[in-house]
């Protein structure tokens, strides 16, 4: 009577105990592999690195340095996008396209061509994509293609293709020219599936708008709307200048200083 009760305590690991379970769940994390019943890090070194005698060293340099620059550079592009915003590049005579004009409505059916593109690399050209600092994750991640539109806005078809595949890059332009290639490509689901006959498609093929308009077996061409001046005229910049669209986070503390 009056004693302290007596309480069992579950057995606790010991302090390498711990550290061996905690390294154990990161390499697992790291390489993706799971350690069998009565395996050890010799083992899962091993299989993760495809080779024997690899060490905690060899598996680090292999994994977690790569995944740590990756999430390096993800956090400096967020940093970038937040403080300065979404940007464009002026063409080879120096302006800055915002947009195509509409095309009216007509007689007769009408479809839509619209290239696509998602990702880090949206909206960005070949050459702006090699030039940059995207990381093969960030270009993986992207992909371009077509949309054919019919004049309710429905996508009757539709393709698209990874901007990093096979080991190598693909561009945006060589995404598309990949996607619109070969028996089942794009152009020619459009042409089977009769939305367009094979010299419409060729005619939009050759044509230089992107976003062109085939109505009632004619094309007809967008014009593209370009940033302007007061007095009307296009406003010039230097040609692949980079134009950004004020939307960061300096502009909306109002520093417009060019950045």
């Amino acid at each position: 009577m009056g004693g302290s009760p007596n309480y069992n305590y579950p057995a606790q690991p010991t302090y390498g105990e711990g550290m061996a379970d905690a390294m154990k769940a990161q390499m697992e994390m790291l390489t993706g592999q799971t350690l069998g019943e009565g395996e050890g890090f010799k083992e899962l070194y091993a299989s993760a690195l495809g080779e024997e005698g690899g060490t905690l060293a060899d598996v680090l340099r292999k994994f977690e340095a790569p995944l740590r620059k990756d999430t390096a550079q993800i956090d400096t592009d967020v940093m970038r996008q937040t403080l300065l915003g979404g940007s464009r590049t002026a063409d080879e005579q120096g302006r800055h396209q915002t947009g195509w004009q509409d095309v009216p409505s007509s007689g007769g059916e009408q479809y839509q061509l619209k290239l696509t593109s998602t990702g880090p690399a949206a909206n960005m050209t070949n050459a702006e994509v090699m030039a940059s600092d995207l990381t093969k994750n960030q270009m993986e991640a992207s992909e371009f293609g077509y949309e054919l539109l019919d004049s309710d806005g429905n996508v009757v078809a539709s393709q698209s293709a990874r901007g990093f595949d096979d080991h190598r890059f693909w561009g945006p332009d060589d995404a598309r020219e990949r996607t619109g290639a070969g028996e089942d490509g794009f152009w020619r689901k459009v042409t089977d599936a009769g939305y367009m006959t094979p010299d419409q498609v060729d005619e939009i093929k050759a044509s230089d708008n992107p976003e062109a308009f085939q109505i009632g077996g004619e094309l007809i061409e967008r014009k593209p709307i370009y940033e302007k001046n007061p007095d009307g005229t296009d406003k010039i910049y230097k040609p692949g200048e980079t134009i950004r669209a004020g939307e960061g986070m300096v502009d909306l503390l109002g520093d417009t200083r060019a950045v």
